[in-house]
């Protein structure tokens, strides 16, 4: 009795628990073509609601379903309505569609593909539900249309999208280390997505895609694509296709010999749907996603879980008008976040979604096709960090029925080499028709060119035929040379087509570019590179610039305006060195006077001797200052001579050193080559490495612009008008100059390198020699090979040219000329001066001569005068001593001496110009003796 009691009261109890409970009702749609799934998703919302019956349970959400079955053939417009009256109107908070594949049909399914405009019953349902807000979860569907958010952008869906498969293929491709493969997917939507996802992984993982094959689903031929698989170097095939176009591909791939041993095909897993695969299929690797989990369950399940975590939030009935946008009702958005941006853990299995509300967390099964049947040979699944490989590799049996791995690999015995004539890396000469090459010239190979139906045969060698000889005897494999039809390295046009040595490689015409070939990025989009066999850089050719040496050279350390001013004060100080001597009371001037020293005295000769004596460094033996102030002036003047001299000095030796034969520009930084003018001008090659680092470089734009439509077909043609001075300068590689400078000595690089890079051979993507050939290239740098053919061929082993160098430069005729001319010039003046002074002795010893003439004829006039005088005197006297006798007496104060002897001074004026008159009638006469 009291037990029953007991049994009541809790059941009260409950009931009233039950009751204070808060319950939220919402509405679910969901969208199915089959009966069987409506009674499933009932089931469903039945399992989930009893939980909100269950005293301990959390739960406050209780869900009706609200159903509307499509059919695959109804139109979008209809099905838009239909989901609008039976679905929108009834205020549903979320959408779960079932089996989506019954909602497309597949032959409009392809043809919408083929015209970009995917439309289906599907995706009239998804878009509808983004345009009210509503989040929709699809549980089957794995198309890659759905991902695109601008259109379907509260789209979710439960099973990973075909093209995450391209993660199983990089797992594959990373378990058995293959490193290059060819990609074949169809153009719709479907096959783009997946290859976008493969090169994305593929370039952060190192693997090349060698060669990719778009293709139209349902194409009737599929030998042309097939016949572009046979010429790759890689043996590892990825297929994306329908079920129908992969059994054609496969069939031409096994006529091709491409289901043989050594060749590996991965495929993904729409091909299954085939269900039987014929038997040259054989060792097909197919990634299948497969998975046990009710998805339908957990659709709901996380609808449900999505609202009670926002239970919170006041919750607003969603749109249940037609003509309403939804864009007032924000709640979807914040389930579609809940649902996408969370994990979510349900017992043992966690489901994790990306940002478009793909699925990500899963399972795939890796597949080997063996005699037709489907054997599980591994597993892959994967999380919101990556995806884990379990795989047997033992159970696996590879085309051609072997268990031995593929190394992924085609490999060839026999080059097609291409080659371009570039001095000194290949020369090519005429093949004589009745020689050998090899009896031309040592080392030297056949290499036929044809061009526009002309074809010519030479004979090759040089710097690389040397080195592809050497490489091919370490390796032991064959090789034929051929010369490029159009003589170019190869530019990339507007139609993506490449010319020159790239074309030839990459639309598979050869195996090898041989040549001095640059590694740069966009190359190397199309081509691997070995590793260098030459490191260069970029430099400039000029013609050889003479010496600007001169019969003045000597006076070159100074300027014209600095001699006038020397010579100017040489002259000016001596002036006022005499000066101040001459007027100084302690000059020689006023001591003169008194010490005779007149001989010694500072004239203005003196002082001028005196000037150039200190300035020229010469002895000063006589004619130096006496005062004071004119010696104060001359250490003054001792000083400047110093320093001028030392200056001097200094200068000829810095230009000595300079006066080389030199470019006459000075490297890339040069004002005439930055702003270019008609007078000088430069070129490159058109289409070559060089050109196209003048065309990425920002800085040099405006050289770029002004070269391009100067630029050459073939560094022979600008070389030529190099040397005929129609181009100024040539920029191209340095190693092609720095031979042209050490075979001519026309010519000489200028500048430093710069661009610098490096030459190597180019092969064709995946090629698997090419780890081969740089190992073998590194081995000939070290043992000396390259070294050898640097000297052989690059620098000539020996060159009489010369060469740009610090030394100091000697002295020669050329530099001195002027000197010694300047010291015949001293010569001839000298004998100028001295036959100025001869005439003017002469001249003045004339002169003398004549005075001496006429001093000598007045000396004798006056002592025959003075003796007559003497006699009158005598005379007079003795007259007077007769008058006083008695003889005549002459009165003395009349006819006295004294008288006489004044008279006779008075008149020696008189006399004395006499004289000259008598001297100059008398020249010839001979002096008159006494």
């Amino acid at each position: 009795m009291i037990y029953l009691k007991l049994c009541v009261l809790i059941g009260l109890a409950s009931k009233l628990a039950l009751a204070m409970k808060q319950m939220t009702n919402l509405s679910m749609g969901f969208v199915y073509c089959e009966p069987e799934e409506l009674k499933r998703a009932e089931q469903i919302i039945q399992e989930l609601n009893s939980e909100f019956v269950s005293l301990h349970s959390k739960s406050r959400i209780a869900i009706s379903l609200e159903a509307q079955r499509l059919k695959s053939n109804d139109n979008t417009i209809s099905v838009s309505l239909s989901v609008c009256q039976n679905l929108i109107k009834k205020s549903v908070y979320a959408v779960v569609v079932g089996n989506s594949s019954c909602l497309t049909d597949k032959s409009d399914y392809v043809s919408s593909y083929i015209d970009n405009d995917f439309v289906s019953t599907l995706s009239a349902v998804a878009f509808t539900c983004a345009y009210y807000q509503i989040p929709i979860i699809d549980i089957y569907s794995r198309d890659a249309v759905y991902s695109d958010k601008s259109i379907f952008s509260t789209y979710i869906r439960m099973s990973p999208t075909y093209f995450h498969q391209a993660n199983i293929w990089l797992q594959l491709l990373k378990e058995f280390e293959w490193k290059s493969v060819n990609l074949i997917h169809s153009n719709d939507n479907e096959g783009k997505m997946i290859a976008s996802k493969f090169h994305y992984l593929a370039d952060h993982y190192e693997i090349k895609v060698l060669s990719e094959i778009e293709y139209s689903p349902n194409k009737i031929n599929y030998n042309d694509l097939v016949k572009k698989l046979v010429r790759s170097n890689s043996r590892v095939f990825l297929l994306q296709a329908e079920p129908n176009d992969a059994l054609e591909i496969l069939k031409k791939a096994y006529e091709n010999d491409l289901l043989s041993e050594g060749n590996v095909w991965i495929a993904n897993g729409q091909i299954l749907d085939n269900g039987t695969f014929p038997e040259f299929a054989n060792g097909l690797l197919i990634a299948e996603h497969n998975e046990n989990l009710d998805k339908s369950f957990y659709a709901f399940s996380l609808l449900k879980k999505a609202y009670e975590s926002l239970y919170t939030y006041q919750i607003k009935k969603p749109p249940n008008d037609c003509n309403d946008n939804g864009l007032s009702w924000d709640l979807g958005k914040k389930i579609y976040e809940e649902i996408v941006f969370n994990q979510h853990q349900f017992d043992d299995n966690k489901l994790e979604f990306d940002d478009d509300g793909d699925r990500i967390s899963t399972k795939y099964d890796i597949i080997n096709l063996n005699d037709n049947r489907l054997v599980k040979i591994g597993e892959v699944a994967s999380d919101s960090d990556a995806f884990y490989l379990n795989l047997s590799s033992s159970k696996i049996i590879w085309p051609g029925k072997t268990h031995k791995k593929p190394d992924g690999t085609k490999w060839s015995s026999k080059f097609r080499v291409v080659v371009i004539e570039e001095k000194p890396f290949v020369f090519k000469i005429p093949k004589p028709q009745t020689k050998k090459c090899s009896q031309v010239h040592n080392n030297s190979y056949e290499c036929p060119w044809t061009h526009k139906n002309k074809s010519k045969i030479y004979c090759c060698y040089g710097y690389c035929v040397d080195l592809i000889r050497k490489i091919s005897e370490s390796l032991n494999f064959q090789y034929e040379l051929y010369l490029v039809p159009d003589s170019l390295y190869g530019d990339l046009k507007a139609n993506k087509q490449w010319n020159g040595l790239m074309g030839e490689l990459v639309n598979d015409r050869a195996d090898l570019i041989l040549a001095p070939f640059t590694i740069n990025p966009e190359r190397a989009q199309y081509v691997d590179f070995t590793k260098p066999f030459k490191y260069q850089g970029i430099t400039i050719l000029v013609k050889r610039k003479g010496s600007d040496s001169s019969l003045v050279s000597f006076l070159q350390p100074f300027k014209d305006g600095l001699w006038i001013i020397i010579l100017l004060s040489v002259h000016v100080v001596a002036l006022v060195l005499y000066l101040l001597d001459r007027f100084s009371p302690f000059g020689k001037f006023k001591l003169s006077k008194t010490e005779n020293t007149e001989e010694d005295a500072l004239n203005l000769s003196r002082a001028i001797w005196f000037t150039w004596g200190v300035l020229l460094n010469s002895g000063i033996g006589e004619g130096t200052p006496r005062s004071f102030s004119a010696r104060v002036l001359g250490m003054v003047w001792a000083g400047f001579t110093m320093i001028m001299l030392a200056s001097y000095t200094a200068n000829l030796a810095a230009f000595l050193v300079l006066d080389r034969p030199e470019a006459s520009i000075t490297g890339i930084n040069d004002a005439r080559l930055r702003n270019p003018s008609e007078n000088f001008s430069y070129a490159s090659v058109k289409g070559s490495a060089v050109e196209r680092y003048f065309k990425r470089q920002v800085e040099l734009s405006t050289m770029y612009r002004t070269m391009e439509n100067k630029n050459y077909e073939t560094a022979e043609e600008a070389i030529e008008d190099l040397r005929n001075d129609k181009i100024q300068a040539f920029i191209w590689d340095s190693a092609r100059l720095e031979y042209e400078a050490r075979k001519t000595c026309d010519f000489i690089t200028t500048g430093e390198l710069f661009g610098r890079s490096s030459y190597a051979l180019a092969l064709r993507k995946g090629n698997p020699w090419l780890p081969k050939i740089s190992l073998n290239i590194l081995g000939l740098h070290e043992n000396g090979f390259i070294e050898d053919l640097d000297k052989e061929w690059i620098l000539l082993n020996t060159t009489s040219c010369q060469e740009k160098d610090s030394s100091p430069s000697t002295l020669g005729l050329t530099n001195m000329a002027g000197v010694f001319i300047l010291v015949a010039g001293g010569i001839i003046l000298g004998i100028f001066v001295i036959i100025i002074e001869i005439a003017y002795k002469k001249r003045k010893d004339k002169k003398v001569r004549q005075h001496d003439i006429s001093r000598n004829a007045f000396a004798t006039w006056r002592k025959n005068v003075e003796k007559r005088k003497l006699r009158a005197t005598q005379g007079s006297v003795a007259e007077a001593r007769q008058s006083r006798d008695g003889f005549l007496k002459i009165p003395l104060k009349k006819h006295g001496v004294n008288s006489l002897m004044a008279k006779n001074a008075n008149n020696r004026t008189i006399f004395s110009n006499s004289a000259n008159n008598v001297a100059k009638k008398l020249v010839k006469t001979p002096e008159i003796s006494d």
